[in-house]
């Protein structure tokens, strides 16, 4: 059985602990954490500015990560598309992993989410820190 650990983003929880499986057994158990850069901003109406979406695995080696979903208040701020010729609004996907699997954003009234998935190809995992995506708000 291969090994196999995701990261998942919910609203409000930026770290939780992975279990890294193998043969049907826990081996470790290790905190993967997902953060937001930078965490905190001043800015006038209408600037557009970036987020990132930070991932660290510690030393836990991961195949994918899962965001479902990170909530804003789309009441104040608007996600920017960055594929404008894809159907719907997209965030820019980092090169952490090979396969983009889900990229969306959306806002129904005052309730934006985004949703992000990327997986690796061919049995690799990542280890490390790095940008999983990017957001740009106005």
């Amino acid at each position: 059985m291969n090994k196999v650990t995701r990261a998942i983003l919910f609203t409000g929880i930026l770290a939780m602990t992975a279990a890294i499986a193998g043969g049907g057994s826990v081996l470790a158990i290790q905190t993967v954490t997902l953060s937001i850069d930078p965490p905190s901003r001043t800015l006038k109406l209408g600037d557009v500015f970036d987020a990132r979406i930070i991932l660290d695995t510690g030393a836990a080696a991961v195949d994918g990560v899962d965001v479902h979903y990170l909530r804003y208040n789309s009441s104040y701020l608007e996600v920017q598309d960055v594929d404008s010729a894809a159907a719907g609004v997209q965030i820019k996907a980092g090169t952490l992993f090979a396969n983009t699997t889900l990229n969306k954003a959306e806002a129904s009234g005052a309730n934006g989410a985004i949703g992000f998935s990327q997986i690796t190809s061919g049995g690799t995992t990542f280890t490390g820190s790095g940008t999983l995506a990017t957001i740009t708000f106005k």
